[in-house]
């Protein structure tokens, strides 16, 4: 797996992952940067079970709205349980290889994470 960044390798897979609650310029910026690097991109929307302000598929939705009609573009929900996959910004090891661990089972032909 290649994380560098430099030319873009259009035979790649990426993933980009995030809550996009709601999505935002930053968001689009970030896709399509990822997508000019790679062939396909599947962008992960992460719900947790504890965020029911706004339903999950209302969120994969907006995305859709906002970035589906891009080529090679993929939008896909990633539920989980808090208990499981803590939901926090603090920068921890165990925490990291939680996520990447739920990445892994959830896409087994990445090869570039943006």
């Amino acid at each position: 797996m290649d994380f560098s960044i430099g030319s873009p390798n259009l035979r790649a897979n990426g993933f980009v992952f995030g809550k996009f609650y709601p999505p935002h310029n930053g968001h689009v910026a970030l896709i399509e940067y990822a997508k000019s690097h790679c062939s396909t991109l599947t962008v992960l929307v992460c719900c947790s079970d504890k965020e029911r302000a706004v339903s999950h598929s209302d969120r994969v939705n907006w995305l859709k709205d906002t970035v589906g009609a891009l080529p090679g573009v993929e939008i896909r929900l990633l539920e989980y349980r808090e208990s499981e996959l803590p939901n926090t910004s603090v920068s921890s090891r165990e925490v990291s290889k939680a996520w990447a661990n739920r990445f892994a089972q959830s896409l087994s032909t990445v090869d570039l994470l943006v």
